[in-house]
């Protein structure tokens, strides 16, 4: 019998990622298909980028009234693809996985999406302090046969990134955690990306970099279980795709916040936010998800 709670256009559309990383090459991959948002929705997506914190489920809860959503198991190195919702005002609460609906929340928020916008919500940190960035997301389109590259550190607390795309531009100096460079554009080719770090645990990393023109592409720093660090690339946008940024973004609830230049993630309320954001979709294997009655415990 088919769910009359299910709206299928957007569980379509939740797709899980597969990003290719290698010891010396990453290979952004390509999103799936995805419209523009037109005036009467927004473009929303969320990684789980704290490490040590284990898998958890994330509820997002209407103002305006109707079921939640749930997603369950989202692991340490997901991102999700963007995901259409409607705009409005959401609460936004994070469980552990397998928690009970009527549980205590590791966090819980709200949040406004604008409509016509592209937005990014991180979970940084670790397990001891996680903590949530809002980035709004630059989508348009790079000037032919080139792409959109930025970079967002979730490296280790105490550690700062200098970091150049070798040939081309400085990605930024002294970028913290939790923080972005700017979006450059670059030629569509290999590209060396060459990071300082200092700081906790200093060291020097380099890898590969393959964009195509037409795409805007993030690149990740993450730690890695060897308590180092490694790359992971994203792209947020191919061609066809891509689109003009819009509107002003996500606020928390606790007054109106300032669209999030690349520079700098806004911070958001609460214990940080493994998802203050959530039509979460996982890179690790099939998640599942499924709306509730918000009256089911």
């Amino acid at each position: 019998m088919t769910d009359p709670h299910r709206r299928p256009g957007l569980l379509r559309r939740l797709a899980p990622r597969a990003v290719a990383l290698a010891a010396a090459a990453l290979v952004a991959t390509a999103v799936p298909a995805l419209a523009a948002p037109g005036d009467d929705e927004a473009l929303v997506r969320a990684g789980h980028l704290s490490v040590g914190v284990g898998e958890a489920d994330v509820w997002m809860v209407p103002f305006s009234g109707g079921d939640p959503m749930v997603l369950r198991g989202i692991a340490y190195r997901d991102v999700t693809d963007y995901a259409p919702v409607d705009p409005g005002q959401y609460t936004v609460s994070v469980r552990p996985a397998g928690a009970r609906a009527n549980s205590t929340p590791m966090i819980s928020a709200t949040v406004d999406l604008g409509a016509g916008t592209a937005t990014s919500v991180f979970a940084v940190g670790d397990k001891d302090e996680i903590r949530g960035r809002v980035f709004t997301d630059d989508l348009s389109a790079p000037p032919r046969g080139e792409a959109k590259v930025r970079l967002i550190s979730a490296a280790h607390d105490g550690q700062s990134i200098n970091a150049q795309l070798v040939g081309g531009p400085d990605l930024g100096d002294d970028i913290q955690v939790g923080d972005a460079s700017p979006y450059y554009d670059v030629e569509a080719r290999d590209w060396t990306a060459k990071l300082e770090v200092s700081g906790v645990q200093a060291a020097n990393l380099s890898r590969t970099v393959t964009v195509q023109g037409g795409g805007v592409y993030t690149v990740l720093v993450l730690p890695d279980e060897a308590g180092g660090l490694q790359l992971k690339a994203i792209a947020d946008a191919t061609g066809s795709q891509t689109m003009p940024a819009q509107g002003t973004g996500v606020d928390t609830g606790g007054g109106a916040l300032a669209p999030a230049d690349s520079a700098q993630g806004v911070p958001l309320s609460g214990l940080g936010a493994i998802a203050a954001l959530v039509v979460l979709a996982s890179t690790a294997g099939t998640l599942a998800l499924r709306r509730e009655r918000a009256d089911r415990r």
